[in-house]
């Protein structure tokens, strides 16, 4: 809930500087351009000191709504082909494990992790899950945040890209 006109000139902000991202992104011809260019003008404003922010039912209605939007596009054909793919679930199933192992490496050796704070901060899946998972365990949450955080950003940006070079 927005608590007063400073929480919506806020979040005001943090929209303008999305959408010019987005805009600036479908000008060039990005693909995804309004995930990619929001996604990276947000992270660069908040990296340069503006005080982005998203409130939490803003967020969760997202959330919402991009679930059901990827869920929609699961359809009995999709299913029947995902038991064609056996050999594709095992490679990506091996390929998960090995990059959190070497994130997990990578992350101790060259910055400062210890093996516990490594390997939640390597560890994909649900970013909110994970933070709770540090906070509950006492873990390093600003660094496992900032890990975390780095790696969606990434894939955010670069998958799309990616995607439309090599296919």
């Amino acid at each position: 809930m927005m608590k007063n006109g400073h929480d919506i000139a806020l979040l005001a902000l943090t929209l303008v500087i999305a959408s010019a991202g987005a805009g600036l992104f479908t000008l060039a011809g990005f693909p995804a351009a309004p995930l990619t260019g929001s996604a990276l003008a947000v992270s660069i404003g908040g990296l340069m000191g503006a005080p982005v922010t998203i409130p939490l039912w803003l967020r969760t209605s997202c959330f919402v709504v991009l679930g059901v939007s990827i869920g929609s596009g699961v359809t009995p054909d999709v299913v029947d082909a995902a038991f064609a793919w056996p050999a594709s679930f095992f490679a990506l199933g091996v390929s998960l494990i090995v990059s959190m192992l070497l994130s997990r490496a990578l992350l101790v050796r060259f910055f400062g992790f210890d093996a516990y704070n490594a390997s939640l901060a390597s560890s994909p899946g649900h970013l909110s899950y994970i933070l709770s998972m540090a906070a509950d365990s006492n873990a390093d949450v600003t660094r496992i945040g900032l890990a975390q955080s780095t790696r969606v950003l990434f894939l955010t940006i670069c998958v799309p890209l990616f995607v439309t070079l090599f296919l």
